[in-house]
């Protein structure tokens, strides 16, 4: 299955996780849950990209690919939910689940795509 289309199924998910969870409803009613959700898509597509790229070349071209995508996703969290918070903007606790949750799912989806790619690598 192609990468885009996990990608695309995981955020469908995750959109509709929102609105099955009775505590969390009113913050997916929000603009900010679907764009917490395709942020996190997108973001996690262009980082593949860069891995598979990085593939292509050496060894630590593709080892710094993938430590650059991890820390550029831990950072950008990071600073969007310690930004959210200081602002005190309704809804705190269920935006920084909710990022905490898109964050991980994509982060495996990345993690088990990467491991594709290395097995895919292999030479014995």
């Amino acid at each position: 299955m192609k990468f885009t289309t996990i990608l695309l199924i995981i955020a469908i998910a995750l959109y509709g996780a929102g609105w099955t969870i009775p505590p969390f409803q009113a913050f997916a009613a929000t603009w900010m849950w679907p764009t917490i959700v395709l942020g996190y898509a997108i973001l996690t597509f262009f980082l593949h990209r860069w891995i598979v790229r990085a593939s292509a070349g050496t060894t630590n071209a593709f080892v710094a690919a993938v430590n650059g995508s991890t820390a550029a996703k831990m950072m950008l969290s990071m600073v969007v939910v310690a930004s959210y918070l200081i602002s005190k903007a309704p809804f705190r606790i269920e935006f920084s689940f909710g990022l905490f949750a898109a964050f991980l799912v994509n982060t495996i989806a990345l993690v088990l795509s990467s491991q594709r790619i290395v097995r895919s690598k292999r030479e014995f």
